[in-house]
């Protein structure tokens, strides 16, 4: 595994991290194999799987929370199924977004109570709208978490269809430590158009859905990656693409099964080698974010 700096946060993460979307009960033993091959860096937030996610992480991390960089998000308000419809598979979910102090302020305690811990290294605001950063008011919520001890950092996780003038004012949004944006060969907000100002800031950029949710495998547009990438899988060089975009600390993956994660894992390896077990997986300690 890579490592490399997170923006002025002092934190360290894995190049490739894992992304929460779609964790279940199914996934434990998955999400325990990512954390023993030396994936720190997790992500998740109060409305995936309907809260779930962070239900099953909190199990996973029992014991070994300070091993992980652990993230959560708040803003899309939701109706969570009664556990008796999460189990016959009735759920139904009515949402809507909500950034308001009070909000955010009960979607985070409830993320920490879910998660089994006490504190999150980042909290994001989750896809706000232009306005939302322009609120005082809620970035003085942000404030007040983070001197409660609630949060070390917080962000903003930028929306799949954000524009690079949207994520620019992410990064120079008031107090923001971290920005998280899509990257992938499809639809893309350039990095090398926020880094210059994101490493004047301090501030960290995260990489997610590098597989465009499947679309980037049928996209022309992956063929000259997997040119320059011979002997790679699509995935590994969609991957690949990603993590070498300028100024990214880190990759989001969604990674269900252990194949998933040791195909991901092969990406960073020289010659695009899949590791074979666990046993396998030698850490090294790298922040210079080379490849």
């Amino acid at each position: 595994m890579q490592y490399r700096q997170l923006g002025s946060t002092g934190l360290q993460v894995s190049a490739i991290g894992l992304g929460g979307n779609k964790v279940g009960r199914r996934s434990e033993a998955t999400l325990r194999a990512a954390v023993d091959l030396g994936i720190t860096l997790i992500d998740t937030a109060n409305s995936y799987t309907c809260g779930q996610s962070e239900d099953v992480l909190r199990d996973v991390l029992r014991g070994r929370r300070d091993r992980v960089v652990l993230c959560s998000k708040a803003g899309h308000a939701f109706c969570a199924a009664l556990p008796a419809q999460r189990l016959i598979g009735t759920v139904r979910r009515h949402s809507r977004w909500n950034y308001s102090p009070r909000f955010l302020e009960m979607a985070l305690t409830g993320s920490l109570r879910r998660l089994g811990t006490d504190y999150l290294d980042v909290f994001y605001l989750h896809n706000p709208p232009s306005g939302v950063l322009q609120d005082d008011g809620v970035f003085d919520a942000l404030d007040r978490f983070k001197t409660r001890g609630w949060i070390r950092h917080y962000g903003v996780s930028c929306a799949r269809r954000a524009t690079s003038t949207e994520a620019l004012a992410a990064v120079e949004a008031r107090g923001v430590s971290v920005v998280q944006i899509p990257t992938n060969v499809c639809e893309m907000i350039d990095p090398a158009l926020l880094a210059p100002q994101a490493r004047a800031r301090g501030v960290g950029l995260i990489g997610r859905q590098p597989f465009a949710r499947g679309a980037a495998f049928s996209d022309q547009r992956l063929l000259p990656v997997l040119a320059a990438h011979p002997g790679r899988t699509p995935a590994q060089a969609a991957l690949r693409f990603a993590l070498g975009l300028d100024g990214l600390s880190s990759v989001l993956v969604g990674m269900r099964t252990m194949d998933h994660i040791l195909e991901n894992l092969g990406a960073l390896d020289s010659h695009g080698r899949v590791i074979s077990s666990p046993g396998e997986a030698q850490p090294i300690r790298a922040s210079d974010g080379t490849l």
